[in-house]
């Protein structure tokens, strides 16, 4: 094998995952940490969604500036 077919190739040579003597986890947990970290940002996105000044907007029929200034005290001071 030359230099350059090498350079192409390096990384089927190197040893990763499970085969690293300092790796601490498998594929099984590496697959499951992934699926978690998914549930999060889906969960995330769905309160994102019907938490963020729009969707309260369109919960309470106002408009989304008027969500906004009650959140920021602008408005409703007293509440």
């Amino acid at each position: 094998m030359t230099r350059a077919e090498y350079e192409q190739r390096r990384f089927e040579f190197c040893r990763r995952g499970k085969d690293l003597p300092q790796s601490k986890l498998d594929e099984s947990s590496v697959n499951l940490i992934r699926e978690l970290h998914a549930y999060k940002v889906a969960e995330i996105k769905k309160l994102n969604d019907s938490l963020s000044a729009t969707g309260l907007a369109e919960k309470f029929g106002v408009h989304v500036r008027t969500i906004e200034k009650a959140l920021r005290y602008e408005t409703w001071k007293h509440a």
